[in-house]
């Protein structure tokens, strides 16, 4: 997996790294693309990742764990170069398929769930706020990556 081969173990997990290391660049989007949350692109053979430097450091992290999953999950290939997210993008009710597994495996690489129970049972950490805090993401992603570990109701 992604985590075992490339993570450093160390929280928040630094996602900007993971993409280095698989040789995917990460960029900021231009001023005429900040309508977007972030983009997964194929450019000249090169990966790359853009994402919104207007948009808070939890939600760009969040973005680039999600852009970083289109490319790991080979939704950008020479056939079809670029992925475009727009606002709507990460809510729950979006329908692509493709757009719902980067959702999760995004939230995979930010928030693992070893990381997630080892934080509750070993450091007491028990409260939404408190585990976003520790995995610097929203309150709001965290609480969906616990919902979908059944940890919260």
């Amino acid at each position: 997996t992604v985590l075992k081969n490339f993570w450093d173990g160390f929280l928040p997990v630094d996602v900007n790294s993971i993409a280095a290391k698989l040789d995917i660049e990460v960029r900021f989007l231009s001023w005429d693309e900040l309508h977007l949350s972030g983009k997964a692109s194929l450019e000249n053979g090169k990966r790359i990742i853009y994402v919104n430097p207007t948009d808070s450091i939890v939600r760009q992290r969040f973005t680039s764990s999600h852009e970083l999953a289109h490319h790991l999950l080979n939704h950008v290939t020479p056939e079809n170069p670029c992925f475009r997210d727009e606002k709507h993008t990460f809510n729950g009710d979006y329908a692509s398929i493709q757009e719902r597994d980067a959702n999760r495996l995004g939230a995979d690489i930010l928030m693992p769930e070893y990381a997630i129970r080892h934080s509750i049972e070993k450091e007491n950490i028990r409260t939404v706020e408190g585990l976003a805090s520790k995995f610097n993401v929203s309150e709001r992603a965290m609480y969906y990556r616990l919902k979908g570990l059944n940890l919260v109701r």
